[in-house]
């Protein structure tokens, strides 16, 4: 199936749990997102650099939940909206359920210029939170992976679903451009991947030890 069915049980979270990241990798089932160049889909990249860094932050001891796991599209038990803003709504949802948080989208980008590269870091404007969580991240990608990327973080111009619905500080990832002949090849290489999923989680750490190290760390 490309479904994924989220219940109310699903959501159903302890207040007091530990702090909890949670991991979105976009699209997925029926939904490929962008697709590349050379017919990479963006759902599959998504969801391998969201398994590594869902792997190497539970590594280093932190909470971590995926929104999927699988190339499936989430679906709400009973819902009457449509496919995708189903699986919009579950993503948010899941992350607004757990309070004590923060959410980390991840996404491949495309563009009309083929020259266009490197990654770039949206985020929510419903606090500083969300954009200190980003500035993290995209400093630290440029710091030890990009060093020729001088792209700066973007809030979110009220455009961008997952973000404008997220209760908890939360940012959107642009790994890359599927558009740029020279980085979609990076991006499919197993060992870049692991790479940039490593200094993604890196700028999730030091957020996470500027700003809650008394509840975490």
């Amino acid at each position: 199936s490309d479904k994924l069915i989220i219940t109310e049980n699903d959501l159903v979270v302890n207040n007091d749990e530990e702090f909890t990241v949670i991991i979105d990798a976009g699209h997925g089932g029926i939904d490929p997102g962008a697709v590349g160049i050379d017919n990479v889909l963006e759902k599959d990249l998504n969801l391998l650099v969201a398994n590594f860094i869902s792997e190497y932050l539970a590594n280093k001891g932190v909470r971590v939940l995926m929104t999927r796991s699988e190339d499936k599209q989430l679906e709400i038990e009973g819902s009457r909206l449509s496919a995708k803003t189903q699986d919009l709504r579950a993503r948010v949802d899941i992350a607004n359920s757990h309070s004590n948080g923060i959410l980390v989208s991840i996404h491949m980008n495309t563009f009309s210029d083929s020259s266009a590269q490197g990654l770039q870091v949206w985020y929510s404007a419903n606090g500083k939170l969300s954009e200190i969580l980003a500035q993290d991240i995209q400093t630290n990608v440029a710091k030890t992976v990009q060093p020729n990327n001088k792209r700066q973080i973007k809030k979110d111009p009220n455009s961008i679903y997952i973000l404008r619905n997220s209760k908890i500080p939360a940012a959107l990832v642009e790994c890359g451009f599927l558009s740029n002949p020279d980085e979609v090849e990076l991006l499919k290489d197993k060992k870049y991947q692991q790479e940039l999923s490593k200094s993604i989680a890196d700028g999730i750490l030091i957020y996470l030890k500027e700003k809650i190290q008394d509840k975490l760390l």
